[in-house]
């Protein structure tokens, strides 16, 4: 009996391993066939067809998008070229520019040049490069190869953003100027303009740097051009007239739809954006230079800023406010001359507003734990840390309790913001009206009265006034699709100041009266020289 035991478990053992390899086999008969059915013959240098990449888009477009997917997806769908010498051809092409500083007796040659590199005679990849050389495809979103730009880093002596991709698609700016407050931010433009389907919009990817070149090469180029029917071409890159930071949940998306609603038809804003927040948080994580990430700074405002409409003047960006406020140094340096608000709020009333509907209780409420502010508790930025051990005296952010924590992360903006003002102000050649602190309390007066008829050289006419006092009548983020439709607006800083417990009013009291008076002090100074030469304009 103990011999057929043997035997039998051997046939067992076997049948076993002749599964487990036919298995294996049909697995790798599987990959085999995938492989040539996207790739051709699987020779890397070989694009996959029209057809074959549209089955693989419908094939992902009902699967969850997981990080693991969207990569995938990206690496199949871009068009990158390392081959065939073309990065050497490149180093040319970026070395002469460089060099040249403004020369562009060569860009005929390197437009054509450039164009035949990035998009490799695929039509399809043709065809979308026209289009943001045209101003009708926009960046709206920016990833990193990290081993490129670290190769990059290492080998190169000169400031150099290698790695960094720019994703783009159409966006409708129509819905922006026919009513700011339906698209209140970037995310609703992007969601509701039809040529940015999601799926779609993963392959619309070029490298930042070589485009960047192109671009400009092309722009240059096109200067005094005209159309078969005589009329000037319209691509032009509109003038950044002002940019906002702010501390959240103080007025500042209501600043944005008050730049678009001032004038629709000649303002374009770009209100808390994808490019410059992931620019500024890549740039984070990959430790780009000052250099590197200045550069930057030039480069994305740029491509964001080009407009086929001939009717469009001026762009105004409006910025996240943690990342980029951290931001403001190296945005200052790359345009020295551009006004930046600082938008900012009453301590109790701001700390309040994010914690609406419980967010910053540790209950188990719905939204308990929530609060936007409280996102980077388990790792706060470098300069958080720094300005808790050093101003507050506290070594462990999480000893801190949730609302003591918020009102800490505020105070990481307010303080940072005062110190670059206060830069600014005592040793910047006396460039320091750039820089323009706006309390909440006094938003839209400041703004009509004051700022835009300073940056304007004169005061606001009838019908700027009117668009704006309409706009600000409904809640900035009131779009119909986030169930508000036109809501009026209801002033509640009495209500939040009933509301605050007293461990609220000691965290913001503690965290950010200090930051709140020092801008308030500047901004009174700086609003008052201001409000000086708008009152000469008006006596003119």
């Amino acid at each position: 009996m103990k011999g057929n035991d043997g035997k039998a478990a051997r046939q067992r053992k076997c049948r076993r391993l002749g599964i487990i390899g036919a298995a294996f086999g049909f697995v790798v008969l599987v990959v085999c066939a995938t492989t040539n059915l996207v790739f051709g013959n699987g020779h890397p240098n070989n694009k996959f067809s029209e057809k074959n990449r549209k089955a693989m888009i419908e094939a992902i477009r009902d699967r969850p998008v997981t990080r693991k997917l969207r990569r995938a997806a990206q690496n199949v769908f871009f068009r990158g070229n390392k081959n065939n010498g073309q990065d050497d051809i490149w180093t040319s092409i970026h070395r002469r520019h460089d060099a040249i500083m403004g020369d562009h007796k060569n860009d005929e040659k390197d437009v054509h040049t450039m164009k035949e590199l990035l998009h490799d005679n695929d039509p399809e990849t043709k065809e979308m490069l026209e289009k943001i050389l045209s101003g009708k495809m926009h960046l709206v979103d920016i990833n990193v190869d990290e081993g490129e730009f670290r190769r990059a880093s290492s080998t190169s002596s000169a400031p150099s953003y290698a790695g960094f991709y720019g994703v783009f698609c159409s966006l409708d700016w129509k819905l922006q100027k026919d009513n700011p407050s339906q698209v209140p931010m970037f995310k609703d433009l992007l969601e509701q303009s039809k040529g940015c389907d999601p799926y779609e919009r993963e392959r619309n990817r070029f490298d930042l740097r070589h485009l960047m070149a192109l671009l400009r090469a092309h722009d240059w180029q096109q200067q005094g051009l005209q159309d078969d029917a005589g009329v000037a071409t319209p691509m032009k890159v509109l003038n950044l007239t002002a940019v906002a930071f702010h501390e959240s949940r103080c007025g500042s998306t209501l600043v944005a739809n008050t730049f678009a609603a001032m004038s629709p038809q000649k303002h374009r804003v770009y209100s808390e954006s994808s490019p410059p927040v992931k620019m500024a948080r890549l740039c984070e994580v990959h430790r780009c230079s000052k250099e590197q990430l200045q550069q930057l700074w030039r480069d994305v405002v740029y491509m964001m800023s080009r407009s086929n409409d001939p009717n469009e003047e001026r762009v105004f960006f409006k910025f996240q406010s943690a990342m980029t406020t951290l931001a403001i140094s190296s945005f200052h340096e790359a345009f020295p001359e551009v006004p930046w608000f600082f938008i900012y709020r009453n301590p109790v009333q701001v700390l309040m507003s994010h914690a609406k509907n419980g967010a910053l209780e540790a209950g188990g409420g719905m939204h308990a734990g929530h609060a936007v502010c409280l996102r980077s508790r388990s790792n706060p930025s470098e300069y958080m840390r720094s300005m808790l051990s050093e101003t507050f005296n506290v070594e462990d952010s999480m000893s801190l309790t949730l609302a003591e924590y918020c009102a800490a992360h505020l105070a990481t903006l307010t303080e940072y913001a005062y110190e670059e003002i206060h830069k600014q102000a005592s040793g910047d050649g006396g460039k320091s009206a750039t820089a323009v602190p706006i309390n909440y309390e006094n938003l839209m007066s400041t703004l009509t009265d004051t700022v835009l008829p300073f940056i304007w050289g004169r005061p606001l006419t009838a019908d700027e006034q009117s668009s704006i006092d309409h706009v600000s009548s409904f809640y900035s983020k009131g779009g119909h699709h986030r169930g508000r439709g036109e809501k009026k607006f209801d002033n509640d800083n009495a209500q939040k100041e009933e509301e605050a417990t007293k461990e609220y009013r000691e965290a913001a009291t503690f965290f950010l009266e200090s930051s709140y008076q020092n801008l308030n002090a500047y901004s009174e100074k700086v609003l008052g020289e201001m409000k000086e030469k708008v009152d000469g304009f008006a006596a003119l």
